[in-house]
């Protein structure tokens, strides 16, 4: 642009060529295009700010490491906090995590400031949170007291074996908000542990909470792939919001549910074991988050007892997860929930023949169900479905609408080797089905095949399908021939 010449030599140059130290200054000295009637004023305002970068050339014996800090101290201070906190311990966590650190509004506000600022990343995916080593360096050092700890035991290993380790080495730690384990194991009592936050304890070889650990001030607790056989907390915990028990292959017993108040996110994927989760569960009124993947015997446990209904699930869930939970013929007694939102729903790897009954699906907006090889049809899916995967549905035949005026957005449907209608898509009709009345004067003639079989070619849905003659048909009123290989 022009007038930005000198300046731009001496961003560069400042930079010493490095693109992430580019990046981040440049985003530092962002001025609005809003303002560019503002030129004058805008370039000695930026001289003045690299100015004040110059003075810093010094701070660290890394230069670079120096441009990044000081463009977080000059540009980002509102969010310096976060930034240090994410840097330090939140890298690779779900960006939902950081709702631990503040309220709501303030994490999303400040990870959106860091993101286009150039400071963070987040995964489109997996909503992992992300950043460039040398941005994580600068956030340990700005750092000035310990919040955070983390310790694995997987890299130490071979300085300190499989050494069990005193309750009372991090007891003093009263700073503490955010404490990361990995296959420790600790001896003595947990009455005086840090009033932490945050809790990781993966790999932890208790099999069963102590009281000293379910403190008050927690907001996430992270038991994954540990020894856990009953999870119950003595006292209610007005802060938890994230529970994290995946992977926990020995729990059998999830109780009390009604003493996490404001619990939002119950992960419980590959509980293979549990058979008791407690029905207070439905009065979870801000849970919205539910996985219960590969959660087998919870099933079977109804089974045995007669129950009529296992789990009466909150309205307030907007993910619910019964993936590869074996869901049968028998399905419509296991699970009721009747959304009061919009919600995202994953039955994937079930052996039923149709959906479970008390699953009201009128808000539902997402639906999964990849590889459920019995499942033959979907009637009346709700108009406000966006989303439907059915990849691997070998016996699904038929998916109607309750509505002719259908939102769907995304449809997935590879190795469906027996869909043949789509209500408002598509409809395969067998010529001998077809009245003559509706076939033009000049295609007649097709009738003489109705009875000849041939391989149908097309999409993923026809191709390599061997069959009597088809036509594609749209509302009857226009219909499409399918190749034929005779």
């Amino acid at each position: 642009m022009k007038g930005f010449e000198k300046l731009t030599r001496q961003v560069a140059q400042f930079c010493k060529g490095v693109p992430l130290a580019l990046k981040v200054l440049g985003s530092s000295l962002y001025v609005s295009d809003e303002y560019s009637h503002k030129r004058n004023s805008m370039i000695e305002n930026l001289i003045g700010r690299m100015n004040s970068l110059h003075s810093l050339k010094e701070d660290f014996d890394s230069g670079i490491l120096g441009v990044l800090r000081k463009s977080l101290d000059s540009g980002f201070a509102g969010h310096k906090e976060l930034f240090i906190d994410i840097a330090c311990f939140f890298v690779g966590e779900n960006k939902d995590m950081i709702t631990i650190v503040g309220d709501d509004l303030y994490a999303k506000y400040g990870i959106a400031t860091l993101v286009n600022r150039g400071l963070l990343t987040v995964s489109r995916e997996t909503g992992e949170l992300k950043m460039h080593q040398m941005l994580q360096e600068v956030g340990r050092r700005g750092s000035h007291e310990i919040t955070g700890l983390a310790l694995n035991m997987l890299k130490v290993k071979d300085q300190m074996g499989w050494e069990e380790l005193e309750t009372s080495s991090v007891a003093k730690m009263n700073n503490l908000k955010f404490l990361k384990l990995n296959l420790v194991k600790f001896t003595g009592s947990y009455e005086n542990f840090p009033k932490v936050r945050f809790l990781s304890w993966h790999g932890c070889p208790l099999q069963s909470m102590p009281s000293g650990l379910l403190m008050s001030s927690l907001v996430a607790l992270d038991m994954r792939y540990g020894d856990m056989e009953i999870f119950e907390a003595p006292t209610v915990l007005h802060s938890l919001k994230i529970l994290n028990l995946k992977g926990c292959e020995k729990l059998k017993r999830l109780s009390s549910l009604h003493r996490f108040p404001k619990l939002e996110t119950l992960m419980l994927q590959d509980c293979i074991q549990l058979c008791h989760l407690c029905k207070s569960i439905r009065y979870l009124t801000r849970l919205s988050n539910l996985y219960l993947t590969e959660c087998i015997d919870i099933w079977m446990a109804s089974s045995d007892k007669g129950d009529q209904s296992l789990l009466y699930l909150p309205k307030s869930l907007i993910v619910l997860d019964l993936s590869c939970c074996d869901l049968g013929y028998n399905n419509d007694d296991h699970v009721e929930f009747h959304a009061k939102s919009l919600f995202n729903l994953f039955l994937s790897h079930n052996p039923f023949e149709y959906l479970p009954g008390k699953i009201d699906l009128k808000m539902l907006r997402v639906l999964y169900l990849l590889s459920c090889p019995k499942l033959k049809s979907l009637p009346c899916m709700p108009s406000t479905l966006v989303e439907l995967y059915v990849d691997g549905c070998t016996s699904l035949e038929r998916i109607t609408f309750e509505s002719t005026r259908f939102s769907l957005e995304k449809f997935s449907y590879e190795g469906c080797s027996n869909l043949s209608e789509v209500q408002g898509l598509f409809k395969l009709v067998p010529i001998a089905n077809i009245d003559n009345t509706h076939l033009v004067q000049h295609m007649q003639w097709i009738k003489e095949y109705e009875e000849h079989e041939v391989e149908l070619v097309g999409d993923e849905i026809t191709k390599g399908i061997y069959r009597k003659i088809q036509v594609l048909s749209r509302n009857f009123s226009q219909m499409h021939f399918i190749r034929a290989h005779t």
